[in-house]
């Protein structure tokens, strides 16, 4: 093994120093390989390489690793799937606390909270009935969702409570605030 070492260095020092540099550290403990692929390779790809560097026999001190843009992403992806589930729950322990803050009673955060939780539910059901992926920017939607929901959904309630205190009935106290804040909320959001 010592002598194929020894080989190997000797016909890598023979390649001229500016190219080597590119791909070979001085003391000839790491090097880098190229291999270009034709086309994008998928994630089910990159998992296959990942497992079958995991099998390839090396000398005693060498180890391989599988870099490139594929890789990155593949770990990009994992990773905001990951963080989704983390950063979700962290918008709805916070949105719930203010709300309770805000209005005190069970009945009053549910009533708040539905319009946002069937905007959740719309959003990510239409997603997978079209087969629109996860990526960096569609990963956040249910975050975005929740913080704008909740804005939206305070105004509408506060001034529904407002119309409420003033002595109206519910039917009126809702035209009130369909007409004003509805109308603003929706455009807003469109």
């Amino acid at each position: 093994m010592r002598a194929e070492k020894r080989e190997i260095e000797r016909r890598i020092a023979a390649i001229p120093a500016d190219l080597r540099e590119s791909f070979v550290t001085n003391d000839y403990t790491a090097a880098l390989i190229i291999i270009k692929a034709d086309e994008e390779i998928e994630e089910k790809q990159v998992r296959e390489i990942d497992d079958a560097i995991l099998f390839v026999e090396t000398p005693g001190d060498a180890s391989f690793r599988h870099a490139s843009f594929s890789t990155l992403f593949s770990q990009m992806d994992r990773m905001m799937e990951e963080s989704q589930a983390k950063t979700t729950g962290v918008s709805l322990v916070l949105v719930f606390a203010i709300l309770f803050s805000f209005f005190r009673t069970p009945f009053r955060i549910i009533l708040a909270f539905a319009p946002v939780l069937f905007a959740i539910i719309y959003a990510l059901g239409t997603m997978g009935l079209v087969g629109i992926p996860f990526t960096p920017l569609t990963v956040m939607i249910m975050t975005i969702l929740i913080g704008l929901g909740t804005d939206y959904s305070v105004h509408f309630v506060s001034r529904y409570r407002e119309e409420r205190a003033k002595g109206f009935e519910t039917q009126a106290a809702l035209q009130t605030t369909t007409l004003t804040v509805g109308s603003a909320i929706l455009t807003a959001s469109l």
